[in-house]
């Protein structure tokens, strides 16, 4: 005879971006430290959490995951966390006692001299005074802003900086393979398969793994690029809310019927939602 399966109905599953949602977008760190304490009460009543973002797994564990352990007692609730970094292009996962296991889909990374060629790009004068290459990227190349300048420098230089990676790509004839997804920090070079919609997708197959069947889902965004998780969530016919906490200007031209924008922006906007719920 086979066993029953035991299957877990959570009321809701949280689907969080990073920059801008859980941490303060210029900082690029967890400033209000209220949200931890918030997810681990979801965690708590055994409501599942995912990230979903273009982050490197060192950032997220470094920023999020292990100021997260450091406050819970019981790691165990920690086997229904999902940390989904670059895209979809690597994961981690917690196993039952709460240890980290880490996952690279290593087909899919940039070409190595790919990466040179922006590596050098960024290092110009134009380029070199408000934005690095991170290095932390297992399978894509992110230019990103840094700690010490502002969105408004990096929107001086975005859309120059968008054209000549779009050179770079068809330099070594790969512009079909690989594409430019600009956000609110940063622009990177992916591979055309990654983004938020495979994010979104991974972790609903990390509940179907794990048989948890949540009866809502929340996702939270603050890029347009987000909006993908949310359209992806509906295209699988789950129950979702898409809580938006960049303006709506950045959702322009997006059916934005059920969206939900909110006054407070990203991760004040966040942490005062989720204290509502």
């Amino acid at each position: 005879m086979s066993e029953m399966k035991n299957i877990n109905m959570p009321h809701t599953a949280w689907l969080f971006d990073v920059d801008g949602v859980l941490t303060d977008p210029e900082k690029k760190k967890v400033t209000r430290q209220e949200i931890f304490d918030e997810l681990i009460k979801r965690l708590e009543i055994g409501d599942p959490i995912g990230l979903n973002t273009g982050r490197s797994l060192d950032f997220i564990i470094n920023e999020v995951l292990e100021p997260l352990e450091k406050r819970i007692n019981n790691k165990k609730i920690l086997k229904n966390v999902v940390a989904i970094g670059e895209k979809g292009g690597a994961w981690i996962e917690y196993n039952s006692e709460g240890k980290r296991s880490v996952n690279v889909d290593e087909n899919i990374s940039v070409p190595k001299t790919v990466q040179t060629k922006i590596r050098e790009l960024v290092k110009t004068n134009l380029y070199s005074e408000i934005v690095f290459f991170d290095e932390t990227k297992k399978t894509m190349s992110s230019v990103e802003l840094k700690i010490n300048k502002t969105i408004e420098n990096f929107e001086t230089i975005k859309q120059q900086l968008i054209s000549d990676l779009e050179a770079v790509l068809y330099e070594y004839n790969i512009e079909k393979k690989y594409k430019i997804d600009p956000t609110r920090i940063a622009i990177d070079v992916e591979n055309v398969n990654v983004g938020k919609a495979l994010g979104a997708r991974k972790f609903v197959q990390f509940l179907d793994n794990k048989e948890i069947v949540p009866v809502e889902y929340i996702c939270f965004g603050d890029s347009v690029s987000d909006y993908d998780m949310y359209e992806e969530l509906k295209k699988l016919k789950k129950k979702v809310r898409f809580v938006f906490v960049g303006g709506e200007k950045y959702l322009i031209g997006k059916n934005v019927d059920e969206v939900e924008f909110l006054d407070k922006l990203f991760d004040l906007g966040t942490l005062e939602y989720i204290q509502r719920q």
